[in-house]
């Protein structure tokens, strides 16, 4: 109960690339010592179906975390304060009360990349932003100590 080290490993997030699921399709992944398993939940028809893939640990080449940050302006004019300008200081009160403010609001996406050989080589991509970081980087030191030799090789992005 007590010191005992978990066996198996999960994440969750929405597909993006790589299996025959539509994109945007919740999956949930499991490490464990011999496989890696993708859960994908399929909504159709107002049931929710299960799907299932499974790779052997031997066929996985690696597995990475990539970063992609979002910046969006967000342009705003004041209502409000349009409306008080102009009842203080008449038009001109109006045109600086309701003056267009910028706003910039940051998302940050984290993608999880699995490399793959089953006849060639293959990807998976997805979105795993709505699972926390900590539970991430838990995951790829789990595949680390799973498969040392990933860990070593150097990391080439294909783009």
């Amino acid at each position: 109960m007590f010191g005992k080290k978990k066996t198996t490993r999960g994440l969750s997030g929405s597909h993006i690339t790589g299996l025959p699921i539509p994109e945007g399709t919740f999956v949930q992944t499991v490490l464990s010592p011999e496989e890696l398993t993708l859960t994908a939940v399929l909504q159709g028809g107002g049931k929710a179906a299960e799907q299932k893939f499974t790779l052997e640990l031997g066929k996985v080449k690696n597995i990475h975390i990539l970063n992609e940050t979002e910046v969006k302006q967000i342009i705003a004019q004041s209502a409000p304060g349009m409306l008080l300008g102009a009842a203080a200081f008449g038009v001109v009160g109006a045109m600086i009360g309701g003056r267009v403010k910028t706003k910039e609001k940051t998302s940050i996406k984290n993608l999880l990349v699995l490399d793959y050989v089953s006849g060639e080589e293959k990807q998976i991509v997805l979105d795993c932003s709505i699972d926390s970081l900590s539970n991430q980087t838990a995951f790829l030191k789990r595949f680390q100590e799973l498969k040392p030799e990933a860990a070593q090789a150097p990391a080439t992005i294909q783009l």
